[in-house]
């Protein structure tokens, strides 16, 4: 199994990159970097993944099938986890606005 790092930088009010693959089936880590100066947030729906590992400082309540970083203006958060399923899900700020705003963006899982 390979490893992906992604970096994901938020700003206001939008994502950088805004369209990213992964493959399914090998070990994905996203990192939220906050460029901006307010607080912003990362979150996927719907993505089934195995062995989530938050790096964040950050408890949130999440569904099982919803991978979730948050951070704070000048920090940075992981998640790492496992894509299980290939299509293209969408990821959006959850802070009120935000996505409103521009803060969107399409990861596609691939088959193998």
């Amino acid at each position: 199994m390979s490893s992906n790092n992604l970096v994901v930088q938020a700003e206001e009010y939008s994502f950088s990159p805004t369209h990213t693959a992964i493959m399914a089936g090998e070990e994905v880590t996203i990192t939220l970097e906050n460029i901006g100066e307010v607080e912003h947030d990362l979150q996927i729906k719907e993505l089934k993944a195995d062995m989530m590992v938050r790096e964040t400082s950050y408890n949130h309540q999440n569904s099982n099938n919803d991978i979730h970083v948050h951070t704070m203006p000048g920090d940075k958060q992981a998640i790492s986890f496992i894509p299980v399923t290939p299509g293209k899900y969408s990821y959006v700020c959850k802070i009120p606005g935000h996505a409103e705003a521009g803060m969107i963006g399409v990861i596609e899982v691939l088959s193998l």
